[in-house]
């Protein structure tokens, strides 16, 4: 197909489905453009770009390779990248904004009603930045810049959704980011839809997902497969929350949290489903990490299948099914609560059980199987509550279900299946408690014969 006869099939295929009318916009017909990718297309993009922002439509209508950084979308645009084309982020930090905050391949910016669609690839040529491979991870080129809160993370995400209000982002892959695939800043009513993220392996803070002081946000139908936290929900500004969020029908997989709430929690983070997941083995299935003065409440976990194991100990996790932790991200510091969690027909397989410590109070599990797998050569480091000034407390011991340090957890209609060989590490077949309350129910194990009893209780209560 000559690329006059694709440019007319592609503005066919996408004008057709704009259900605004508006201008159409051919990123063609903008000089400068250049599919090789070897010179900078961004002053080509942006222009069309801020053309076409109020209600109109722009294309990237030849294929190739399309070099950019600090893209920004306004108005009400809706950006098509069909398959075949790629945005490739640029490594010149010139090419990004004054500071941090504005570093994104492309950013949604004060948009109402913006989508961006196809089935194109964002970019974010990863190993391009690499410095040294590390045991573990790797270590990559950060930019010397001041506005970096963090020095050894100064570098771009891939895609923003920022300040925004009914945007949608739909069909596209996002490859190789060196920083945050995508990220949901302060946003109402955004729908995230069959997206494929992927992450070199060893990249740690390249998380796919992160939502970020918003509210009313859907993932669904997504994959993604990342070094760091697959799907994480953050609260970083006192006075955002983050409500109202679905992740539903995915397929994750991390080096780090599979499904994480937290770590940072300067605000409330609540009403929040994840259901009908499929997680890939992770260093931690699902995660809820409060470490601020925001408060963590109404979190579900439903109809989730998981595999969790051990992986280098440099990355945060310690192969558990599920991990709620609510300590002060430095002794004495403010401290929010985690109350209301259900976590209903999960069936996991994982290296240890569930860790569960701190302020936590009304978490629920029903219907739920675990099963205990010996998968990896990694030792057991002990109990992890990174990100605190606490780190890793060392242990020779992990429980399929241990509850410490004053939280409480009910656990009804579930059952715990061990696999042989055991780990060495594994303690007592069913709770250990120390400072903490965990009521059970109809909790059912099998698989560890020698257990003089299924309950251990130190410094604490079992029922």
């Amino acid at each position: 197909m000559g690329p006059r006869i694709l440019t007319l099939y592609l503005v066919v295929l996408y004008t057709s489905t704009r259900s605004q009318a508006g201008r159409i916009c051919l990123a063609s017909g903008y000089p400068g453009l250049d599919p090789t990718g070897r010179s900078s297309s961004a002053p080509a993009l942006q222009a069309g770009l801020d053309d076409c922002a109020q209600g109109g439509q722009l294309v990237l209508d030849r294929p190739g390779t399309f070099l950019a950084g600090g893209l920004v979308a306004h108005g009400s645009i809706d950006i098509v990248i069909p398959r075949g084309v790629r945005l490739l982020a640029s490594h010149k930090r010139s090419d990004y904004g004054p500071t941090q905050p504005d570093w994104y391949l492309i950013a949604l910016r004060n948009c109402t009603g913006c989508s961006l669609r196809g089935g194109g690839t964002l970019d974010g040529d990863a190993r391009a930045w690499d410095k040294v491979r590390a045991p573990g991870r790797r270590a990559l080129v950060d930019w010397a810049d001041p506005s970096c809160p963090v020095p050894s993370e100064c570098r771009p995400r891939l895609l923003g959704v920022l300040d925004s209000r009914q945007v949608s982002v739909r069909g596209l892959a996002l490859r190789d980011p060196v920083y945050w695939a995508l990220h949901v800043r302060h946003s109402v009513h955004v729908a995230l839809d069959g997206l494929d993220i992927r992450s070199e392996w060893g990249v740690a803070n390249a998380d796919g997902v992160d939502v970020d002081g918003s509210w009313d946000v859907d993932v669904r139908g997504c994959t993604v497969l990342t070094a760091d936290d697959a799907v994480c929900l953050k609260a970083c500004t006192p006075g955002r929350p983050t409500r109202r969020v679905s992740v539903t029908n995915c397929t994750l997989r991390s080096r780090s949290a599979a499904v994480k709430v937290g770590s940072e929690t300067r605000a409330d983070i609540s009403d929040v489903t994840f259901g009908d997941l499929t997680i890939l083995p992770s260093h931690r299935g699902l995660a809820i990490q409060l470490r601020d003065e925001g408060s963590v409440e109404r979190i579900a976990f439903r109809d989730i299948g998981l595999h969790a194991r051990h992986y280098h100990p440099s990355w945060w996790g310690g192969g558990e099914a599920l991990h709620v932790t609510a300590v002060p991200r430095v002794a004495g510091g403010p401290l929010g609560r985690v109350r209301g969690v259900s976590v209903e027909r999960v069936q996991a397989r994982s290296e240890t059980g569930v860790f569960v410590a701190g302020r936590v109070s009304d978490l629920r599990i029903s219907q739920a199987h675990l099963t205990m797998a010996w998968r990896s050569d990694w030792p057991y480091a002990g109990l992890d509550f990174r990100p605190s000034d606490r780190g890793v407390v060392p242990g020779t011991t992990s429980h399929a279900l241990f509850v410490t340090e004053g939280a409480a957890v009910a656990v009804r209609d579930s059952a715990v299946e061990y696999l042989r060989p055991l780990r060495p590490d594994w303690g007592s077949p069913l709770l250990q408690s120390q400072g903490g309350r965990a009521e059970l129910q109809d909790v059912h194990v099998t698989g560890w014969c020698d257990a003089p009893s299924l309950l251990t209780t130190v410094n604490g209560d079992a029922v």
